[in-house]
Formats: C-alpha cells, sequence, structure tokens
C-alpha cells in the first residue's frame, strides 16, 4: 500500500514546482578555457519542463523541482524507476561524418543525489550513455549500473576515446526511483548534465614534394608526389599543371580521379594521363579543399606560380608518336537463365588488355569484378550482394595500367529472390566449400577462395562485418557486437577469409540474439521478450508482461539481460505466448550486458 508523506522543512528547503513559464532560447556551455556547445537540450531543467527529454514516468511519475545542484531547478524521481532519455542525432547538429570517424574525446558529466536524505536511506540511480552508428547500432557504452545516491550531490563524469569510426548518434539515459515506495516524488534527482566533443583543428601541411619544388632533369614518366605530415583524404576539386611560358592548363585532374591515389595516407600520388613535353617548366596548384585530414581540417592548397614549380628533362632525340585505335564499342549485356550475366564488346585493333567493373550508385564509383581479359566477351555469375540494386557495367579497354577507353551499360536491376525463412541454431554437416579461385570484389584482384565449414563464424579481409555460415552455405550477418556476442565469447572464433571467399557464399537474413541467451526489447517499445525456436527453427518472442512475473524467472537483477533491438529485426520473428512465471528459463547459459564483450 502506497502511504503519502510530506517534511515540512524539506518542502521550504527544496519546493516542488508545479507550474512554472517555459524559458526558451537557452545555449549551455562547458565553463572552460574553450567554450564547447553542450549537446544536451534543457540539461538542468531551468526551462520548469521537459523540453528536449522523453520522459517514461515511475511511481508518481517525475517532477520539476527545487532541489538542485546549481540554478532554480532538477529533475526529481519518484518511487518507480523513471527513464529521462535524449537521442542526440550529431549530423544534424552540424558535426561533419569525416570529424566524427576522427573519434574526437567525447565528454559526459552529469550530477546525481538523494532527494529524501532526511530518511536515511540512498535512493537507486542508474546513468548509461551509448554511442551509436547510423543505424543505432552500438559502438560504445558508458554505465554506472545500478548505484545509490546519497543527499549530497555527486558528479558522473566519462570521456569516451579510441572508441572507432561510425558514430552518428549520442544517446543518453538517466534512471532513478525513491528507495522507499512512498506516494509522491522523493527519489534520485539530476541536475547539469552535459555532453561536449573536442574536435582537432590542426590543417595537413606538405612536408615534400616530388619533384622538388624549382627542380629541373624531372622525367617526363614519372609520377609527382605530395607528402603531408598527417594521414589525409581527397576532397574536391581540380589539381592543374600549367606551362609556365604561357600559362596554359597543360592537365586538369579532378582529384577524386583515378589519376590521384593514395587517400587515406600520408603521400599523395599524381598519375598524369597527359605526357608532359621534354625540357619544359610547369607549376602545379590545387584549391585548400583538395585535400583534408580525419577531423575535415582542409590542407592550405597551392594557388600561385612558385611554390611548386619543376623543369622537365630534355630529350635528345626527335620522337614520331604513332596514331592508336584504343576504342571500345558496342557493350551488350544479356541475362542468362537468372544466374549470370554475359558481357560482350567490341574493341579496336590495338587493345590488348579488357577489365569488367559494376557501380550500384548511378556510376559513380566502379568496383572490378574480372581480372584482365584477353577476349571481347565475359560471364559474370551473379553475386548475391547485388540482388535488389541497380547496377551498371563498365568494359575498360587498359594497357594494364591506366584505362585507355571505356564503354558503358544502360543501368539494369537485379530482382530478389522469395524472403527466406530464419533459422537460429545451426547445426554442423560434414561438408566444405571447395577451395578455388575467385575475383576479390574489393579490389579485383584473383584470390584464393578458402575452405569454409558450416556453423563457421568469418570475416572477409577488407570487410568488417561478421557472419555465421550455416548448413548450405549462406552467410548471416551480425548487425552489432552485443548480438555476436551472444553466439559466441570471444572475437578468436572468427576465421579471415579473402574477399572473394565472401562473394561465392550467398547473403541470408541477419542473425537475431541467440535463444535463451538474453532478453530483447525493441527500442522504440517498452515490453520486454524472451526469444525461442520452434522444431524447424522458427524465432518466437514470447513477451513478459510484469515485472514480477520476470523476477520470478531471472531474480530481482532481471532488468541486466535485456538487450535492445533496431526494429529493422522484429519482422524475422513470430509472436509467441506470453510468459506466466512458471517457465524454467536456463539461467547458466544466459548472459548479462557486462557479460556480451570479447572475453579472450
Amino acid at each position: 500500500m502506497l502511504k503519502a508523506r510530506t517534511n515540512i522543512l524539506h518542502l521550504l528547503q527544496y519546493p516542488i514546482v508545479l507550474c512554472a513559464a517555459v524559458i526558451v532560447g537557452l545555449v549551455y556551455h562547458l565553463p572552460s578555457a574553450l567554450a564547447f556547445t553542450n549537446l544536451v537540450t534543457n540539461p538542468d531543467a531551468e526551462t520548469a519542463n521537459f523540453t528536449g527529454w522523453t520522459k517514461v514516468d515511475g511511481g508518481s511519475g517525475w517532477v520539476i523541482s527545487g532541489f538542485s545542484h546549481s540554478g532554480a531547478y532538477g529533475f526529481l524521481s519518484s518511487y518507480e524507476w523513471g527513464t529521462l532519455t535524449q537521442n542526440i542525432d550529431l549530423l544534424a547538429v552540424g558535426y561533419a561524418a569525416a570529424t566524427l570517424d576522427s573519434t574526437p574525446i567525447i565528454d559526459f558529466s552529469t550530477w546525481v543525489a538523494g532527494y529524501d536524505s532526511f530518511s536515511g536511506t540512498d535512493d537507486p540511480y542508474s546513468v548509461t550513455v551509448t554511442l551509436e552508428g547510423a543505424s543505432h547500432n552500438q559502438i560504445s557504452t558508458f554505465s554506472t549500473d545500478e548505484q545509490v545516491a546519497s543527499g549530497t550531490w555527486t558528479n558522473i563524469p566519462h570521456s569516451f576515446t579510441d572508441y572507432g569510426t561510425g558514430v552518428r548518434y549520442i544517446n543518453v539515459e538517466l534512471r532513478g526511483k525513491d528507495s522507499i515506495w512512498w506516494l509522491g516524488q522523493y527519489g534520485a534527482t539530476f541536475d547539469d548534465t552535459s555532453l561536449t566533443i573536442t574536435t582537432e583543428t590542426t590543417s595537413p601541411t606538405i612536408t615534400t614534394f616530388s619533384p622538388l619544388d624549382n627542380s629541373s632533369g624531372f622525367l617526363t614518366t614519372n609520377n609527382l608526389t605530395l607528402t603531408f605530415d598527417e594521414t589525409v583524404a581527397v576532397g574536391s576539386g581540380n589539381l592543374i599543371i600549367y606551362r609556365a611560358s604561357d600559362n596554359t592548363a597543360t592537365a586538369t585532374i579532378d582529384v577524386t580521379d583515378g589519376q590521384v591515389t593514395g587517400s587515406g595516407t600520408t603521400v599523395i600520388t599524381i598519375n598524369p594521363t597527359v605526357i608532359l613535353t621534354p625540357g619544359t617548366n610547369y607549376y602545379v596548384q590545387f584549391p585548400s579543399t583538395a585535400f583534408h585530414d580525419s577531423s575535415a581540417n582542409n590542407s592550405a592548397g597551392i594557388a600561385d606560380t612558385t611554390t611548386w614549380n619543376f623543369t622537365t628533362k630534355s630529350s635528345s632525340r626527335l620522337i614520331t608518336p604513332t596514331i592508336k585505335d584504343y576504342s571500345i564499342t558496342n557493350l551488350t549485356v544479356t541475362n542468362q537463365l537468372d544466374s549470370s550475366i554475359n558481357l560482350t564488346w567490341h574493341n579496336g585493333p590495338d587493345v590488348i588488355f579488357n577489365q569488367i567493373f559494376i557501380s550500384t550508385d548511378n556510376s559513380q564509383t566502379w568496383t572490378a569484378i574480372s581480372d584482365f581479359l584477353t577476349s571481347e566477351t565475359f560471364d559474370w555469375q551473379i553475386n548475391p550482394a547485388y540482388l535488389g540494386q541497380e547496377i551498371s557495367f563498365k568494359a575498360v579497354a587498359t594497357d594494364l595500367a591506366v584505362e585507355l577507353a571505356t564503354a558503358t551499360s544502360n543501368p539494369l536491376s537485379l530482382a530478389n529472390p522469395e524472403p527466406l525463412t530464419p533459422a537460429s541454431e545451426i547445426t554442423a554437416i560434414n561438408t566444405t566449400v571447395t577451395p578455388t579461385t575467385g575475383v576479390s570484389p574489393f579490389n579485383g584482384q584473383l584470390e584464393i577462395i578458402d575452405a569454409v565449414a558450416p556453423d563457421t563464424f568469418i570475416r572477409a579481409v577488407n570487410y568488417d562485418t561478421v557472419y555465421l555460415v550455416d548448413e548450405i552455405g549462406q552467410r548471416h550477418p551480425f548487425i552489432n557486437e552485443q548480438i555476436f556476442f551472444t553466439w559466441a565469447d570471444s572475437f578468436d572464433v572468427i576465421q579471415t577469409v579473402s574477399d572473394a571467399t565472401l562473394a561465392t557464399l550467398p547473403l541470408s537474413f541477419p542473425l537475431p540474439p541467440k535463444p535463451g541467451v538474453v532478453l530483447v526489447k525493441l527500442q522504440t517499445d517498452p515490453h520486454v521478450y524472451a526469444v525461442a525456436l520452434d522444431s524447424s527453427y522458427n524465432a518466437f518472442l514470447h513477451e513478459i508482461t510484469t515485472e514480477e512475473i520476470a523476477a520470478q524467472l531471472l531474480g530481482t537483477n532481471w532488468n541486466d539481460y535485456i538487450i535492445d533491438l533496431p526494429p529493422t529485426l522484429f519482422h524475422y520473428f513470430d509472436q509467441g505466448n506470453d510468459l506466466t512465471g512458471q517457465e524454467q528459463l536456463d539461467r547458466s547459459i544466459m548472459k548479462t550486458r557486462t557479460n556480451l564483450v570479447n572475453q579472450p
């Protein structure tokens, strides 16, 4: 039975705000030498409302209270667990993807105190901050787990460093309640929550030119290189080589063109298709947007005629050029029984080698799918990874170094097969994929196709996704590390295979958490479920409808077994019967969230 209670001195010191005006237009900053913007909306309740927070009430619900760390107000919880959540879209608030992928320091802080300190008991609370990817997948998490707060304000700080690339959202969750079941609000109180990002602002600097500035004797067959003091990536704009005598542009090269390589390293190489004239003075210019570091800081660029100029070596003999026909025409694409695609084309008389490329982004980027060919035909076995996408093909005439001519097909769509029935437990049988060779979808090189046994965890050399191979040779991706660690205890079980191997294994549905290991809930739905399988390996969700039933099944710490699933996974499940509390769950195989980590 709930009992109402009051303490006159308590209420006079920390009055609960029942009605207050809304204060808008506040900007919050950390008190430091540099003003870093606080990304948390309404971090200290000074708006006198819950603007910016998603509120889940427990007991009598959250209120704005006069009990505060600073300022006038704080967020006060009640006699059952209540939650305040903010999910911050970092791209939407102005951070570039390149800046976020440079893993800047992310600092979090909040203050917590137990409101009901006069009773001699401390109030429970927990704080969880999660760095999330573009699909809200977990990348890194800080959690206090359940703690208790005294009547003295306590700071909860954390700094995220070296967390890897891909962070696009930050989720902040504050949970609190009263230690005693009393009507009203006397629980844990939060105030002055902050979240800041510290980014690097130093621009990359060129340390070496090749050829050296103001040098002579440069061979016209050599490449030009720029060496930077840090890793850089290509940006946008043209690199232009000018003839100094009349300021004529001899070569205009888009920095995203294949003539410019080395993005992601400290050395940028320029290999112009234009042959420079012997005994001629040149200078090079490019804009500041051409190259940038991982924090999106642009290099200075070159806009004058003296920073990088050089003279080519004089020729000792006159060479009469010969006109060659490297044309490539009449590219024809034919679908053969939905299993392969045949490409044919016509080469000019001087073409010796061809190579075939594929694009899934309207010809913006191309991936090699063949080795170098000496015939005018190629059969491509359809890779399941391309099903459901619009693709284009490009046939290239090449001398094994540069593209001499190209022919591009019109876009065509590859239809998806019928949806696959989910399966979870994978039973090994005595079959393996026969080793052979194939073309890497990453770089077009010929590679050994590795033998892969069923029930094996794999990842490819140049791809980060981990898969489980089933008994018919299909690969099932894991959408995040947390789900992977419901199936395995360590990354050590993963077999690394060639990129070409990946292309031979058809892509199937992503795996859900392993049945019996964790409880799950939808990120946007508070309902909690257990996962189970029937005899045909169909996955079912069984709702645990109350906290009392959850405690009967798993004890008072049942909440530690719950992990969030993205909504995209839920259509792989069927709805099963609700659990009543009489079922037997095998706790020996279950894992809490803190156990879902690498254990080498």
